[in-house]
C-alpha cells in the first residue's frame, strides 16, 4: 500500500517538472523573439517619390554672359550753346575801333525793320526805317546800342547807309543819332569849328534841324551803300563824341526820314582812320 502510494506521487512529481520545463521552454522562445523582433523593427517601405522638374536658374541666379571690355573714348568737350544775350548787347571796342552790325534789337514793334531785300549789305542784315517821316522832333522808335570804351579819347562817329525811296539824293537820306559822352559834336573837317546840338546847352548850334541833344545826320549819295555822317544843312560838320574815362555808353538812333536804311556804323579814335574801321572785325559783344 505505501508503495503504491509513493509510485503516484513520483509519477505525479514526474509530470509537474515535464510540464513546468515546457512551461519554461516555451517562455524562452517567446522572449528571444521579442528580442529578436526588438532589435530589428520591421522597416515599413515608404512610397517612392516622383522626380521633380529641374527648375530653371532665376534671371538673378543666372551668371550673366560677362561682356569684354571695351575701350572707354575719351570725352569730348561739348561746344557750348550760343544762346546770345539773354539781357543787353555791349559792344566793346578794341584798339580805339568800335564796328557794329546793326540789326532791331527790340522785341516789340518800333517801325525799325531789320531787311535783307537790297544787295550789298555786310552781316545779317540791316535796319530800315518804315515809320513816318519825323523831320522836327526825335525820339520815334528808339533803339539803343551800348558800347564799352576802354581807351579814352575823343572818336569821330560814321554809318554806312543808302537811300532807298526815289531819285534824290536830299530826301530819304537821314535819321537822327544822340550819342552819350562828355562832349558831343560836330566839327568841321577845314577849319576846325565847331557845332552842338539843341538842348545841351552849349552853342552854336547846327543849320537845319536839332533837339533834345539829338544831331539829324545825313548823306547824300545815290544808289550805292555809303560811309557817310553829316550833320549841318548845306555845310557838312563830320560828327564826334569825347569819353573822358573808360566805361559803357549809349549810341542811341531815332526814325526821321521813311525809307532811310542803316547797313552799321563805327567809332574810330582820332588818331585811327575811317579806312581802318571798315575793315575792322565786327566788335566783340558781351552782356551787360
Amino acid at each position: 500500500m505505501k508503495k503504491s502510494i509513493k509510485l503516484i506521487l513520483l509519477v505525479v512529481v514526474v509530470s509537474c517538472l515535464n510540464l513546468q520545463l515546457t512551461s519554461c521552454s516555451n517562455d524562452d522562445d517567446v522572449s528571444v523573439e521579442r528580442i529578436e523582433s526588438e532589435d530589428t523593427p520591421e522597416e515599413t517601405p515608404t512610397e517612392e517619390e516622383t522626380p521633380t522638374e529641374e527648375e530653371s536658374p532665376t534671371e538673378e541666379e543666372t551668371p550673366a554672359e560677362e561682356e569684354p571690355p571695351t575701350e572707354e573714348e575719351p570725352p569730348t568737350e561739348e561746344e557750348p550753346m550760343d544762346e546770345g544775350c539773354q539781357t543787353t548787347e555791349v559792344f566793346v571796342e578794341e584798339a580805339g575801333i568800335v564796328r557794329v552790325d546793326l540789326e532791331n534789337p527790340s522785341t516789340t514793334p518800333n517801325d525799325w525793320e531789320t531787311a535783307t531785300t537790297i544787295t550789298g549789305f555786310e552781316g545779317e542784315g540791316y535796319l530800315l526805317w518804315t515809320g513816318s517821316d519825323n523831320f522836327s522832333v526825335p525820339g520815334r522808335g528808339v533803339i539803343t546800342f551800348p558800347i564799352r570804351i576802354t581807351t579814352p579819347g575823343t572818336y569821330q562817329f560814321v554809318w554806312r547807309s543808302r537811300i532807298t525811296i526815289g531819285d534824290s539824293n536830299t530826301e530819304h537820306n537821314d535819321s537822327w543819332v544822340r550819342i552819350e559822352g562828355d562832349d558831343f559834336f560836330g566839327e568841321k573837317a577845314s577849319t576846325g569849328e565847331r557845332v552842338f546840338p539843341r538842348g545841351t546847352g552849349k552853342t552854336p548850334n547846327p543849320e537845319g534841324a536839332s533837339r533834345d541833344g539829338w544831331f539829324k545826320s545825313y548823306m547824300n549819295t545815290l544808289n550805292r551803300w555809303f560811309w557817310r555822317s553829316s550833320t549841318n544843312d548845306n555845310d557838312p560838320f563830320n560828327i564826334f563824341v569825347t569819353f573822358n574815362a573808360a566805361g559803357t555808353y549809349n549810341v542811341e538812333i531815332s526814325g526821321r526820314s521813311n525809307g532811310h536804311a542803316i547797313d552799321q556804323f563805327v567809332l574810330f579814335r582820332t588818331d585811327k582812320s575811317l579806312a581802318e574801321a571798315q575793315v575792322a572785325d565786327f566788335s566783340e559783344i558781351t552782356c551787360q
